[in-house]
């Protein structure tokens, strides 16, 4: 074989080789069920999230973050082996008697092999944590999990507020699990 056609043939597998990445990025969508919950509700039964493989975040979205942001959140990620860990944190929520709760970091753990799921909520600066364990089912495309998102509770002026009335006046009110900086016109 002549050099020239050595040469053409290294430059072809090479150019091959550094077309092909070295493993595409694949999306995955989760649905997490969480039916062993605590006394306290700050870990809802569902929780949804959306990652793509290699990188480090992921979009989280559950009826919490949907009341306090309208929208999915990002979550920090990392994956070891075989468990992926997800960590994000919500602020601006009330507690049932109306008091401003410090900012709530979740911790969430999925082992990819038995598809279990552990979740932990901590306040901000208390050594309290809520805990609830359950299981990650794979969402089969986008347009599933868009739909999934679409079943939780939605964010709506309807469900946020309540109106009373006082003499003449109609006057919105929030209910204690809404932060009243984030409806406008909540008293």
């Amino acid at each position: 074989m002549k050099w020239t056609t050595c040469i053409f043939v290294f430059a072809l597998w090479l150019s091959a080789f550094l077309a092909v990445p070295a493993y595409a990025k694949e999306q995955v969508f989760l649905q997490c069920d969480f039916p062993t919950q605590g006394p306290v509700d700050w870990i809802k039964p569902r929780i949804l999230l959306s990652y793509k493989t290699g990188e480090d975040t992921a979009i989280v979205v559950d009826d919490i973050i949907l009341r306090m942001y309208g929208e999915a959140i990002r979550a920090e990620m990392r994956d070891k082996k075989n468990t992926l860990r997800f960590n994000w944190i919500v602020t601006g929520t009330r507690d049932s008697s109306g008091n401003q709760s410090p900012a709530l970091l979740y911790s969430f753990e999925y082992k990819k092999s038995g598809a279990t799921a552990n979740v932990h909520m901590r306040p901000r600066n208390f050594a309290n944590t809520f805990r609830a364990r359950g299981g990650c089912t794979p969402v089969k495309n986008q347009a599933t999990w868009n739909a999934m998102v679409k079943q939780l509770p939605p964010r709506s002026a309807n469900s946020d507020r309540t109106t009373r009335k006082q003499g003449n006046a109609e006057v919105k009110t929030c209910p204690a699990d809404i932060n009243p900086s984030s409806v406008s016109d909540c008293q």
